[in-house]
């Protein structure tokens, strides 16, 4: 489906949702809408990334060795300008995959459970940024961190940050450069993050202050399997045995898991141990 922004002339393809309400929409078509209908102004003279010059030898050698990828992402077209050579080795996906096919393939890579929550903190981010008066908004960026799926079908724990590269003569954000690394192996213990960055007062917003205080309570796959065998009556030694552990290890996660639930709100408390799942109850 064609969408027109800004110059009734110029088109770009929003192919990824239908035309309707922002409301009926999921959160990442949330924020694909929101970009299709800013005012662009395609008179403003802008770098075409695209067209950049082929990089010196010796510096593509150094960017290929980086443990970060770094890319432009172009907002109007949802497609990548530019992705450094090293995206193949640290997210599994050929530099001319992502301009080709852009921002709808490395959605693919997203942990589905992250997905959801991710884009509805993103769209969050997006809409402070263009509340700030458009002059404000090139001195911005947001930092996303979630788990995304590396070759081989392992998850990886990735920081993104994202910083405005270009912005059209009204002041709307057209490129993004954005740069990706992997901070730590994936965690049950991880948060999954967005942040707000304003660089000339040094704010920072965080986005996910509201997953945060679910996620504290939420318990980690091992603490699940303790869990259930608990509920099924075993004892920590037999629980140790059974999944290979120390009786110490197991008592700890006993231990976390009592924690937890106790911290619970009631409402929460209430629903926790029959949660899908989690518990399998026989009546």
């Amino acid at each position: 489906m064609m969408f027109g922004v800004g110059n009734p002339t110029i088109r770009y393809s929003y192919p990824y949702y239908p035309q309707t309400t922002i409301a009926m929409l999921c959160p990442y078509q949330q924020l694909l809408q929101l970009w299709a209908s800013q005012p662009y102004d395609h008179a403003t003279n802008e770098i075409n990334f695209r067209e950049l010059p082929p990089v010196p030898a010796a510096f593509a050698e150094v960017s290929s060795r980086s443990p970060h990828v770094t890319w432009v992402f172009n907002v109007r077209t949802l497609r990548y300008d530019y992705v450094s050579e090293n995206a193949t080795e640290r997210l599994g996906m050929r530099p001319e995959q992502l301009q080709k096919e852009g921002i709808a393939l490395y959605k693919k890579s997203i942990h589905p459970e992250d997905d959801p929550v991710l884009w509805h903190l993103t769209y969050k981010a997006w809409r402070q940024l263009l509340a700030m008066p458009a002059p404000e908004r090139a001195a911005c960026g947001y930092n996303r961190e979630y788990r995304f799926l590396k070759t081989g079908g392992t998850y990886q724990w990735l920081l993104e940050q994202n910083r405005v590269l270009q912005t059209d003569r009204r002041g709307n954000i057209t490129h993004l450069l954005g740069t990706c690394t992997e901070i730590i192996p994936f965690s049950e213990d991880n948060l999954l993050r967005v942040s707000l960055l304003e660089e000339q007062s040094g704010t920072v917003m965080d986005m996910s202050a509201e997953v945060q205080e679910t996620d504290k309570f939420r318990l980690s796959k091992r603490e699940r399997e303790v869990l259930k065998l608990v509920a099924s009556g075993l004892t920590s030694i037999q629980i140790a045995r059974k999944l290979y552990l120390s009786f110490h290890t197991v008592n700890k996660h006993r231990s976390n898991i009592n924690r937890k639930i106790k911290s619970r709100p009631a409402a929460q408390l209430v629903q926790f141990p029959v949660r899908p799942h989690l518990i399998k109850v026989k009546w």
